[in-house]
């Protein structure tokens, strides 16, 4: 699967990225594991078949 190629190489990037015409019921457990191992959070918009590939926001330091 190339997305899956392209969308691994932006996690290990630590790039932010919006996915498009994403289909939640067969990708998003995956996207979601692969994230997650690099420290990423991946979340999904299922009215706009939309995902989104974020860095985890850190507390500001007090």
């Amino acid at each position: 699967m190339e997305w899956l190629d392209l969308f691994k190489r932006h996690v290990a990037n630590g790039e932010e990225v919006d996915l498009v015409k994403f289909n939640r019921d067969y990708n998003a457990e995956v996207c979601e594991r692969i994230a997650q191992r690099h420290g990423m959070t991946f979340g999904t918009d299922p009215e706009h078949e939309t995902a989104f590939l974020r860095k985890r926001q850190t507390a500001p330091s007090e």
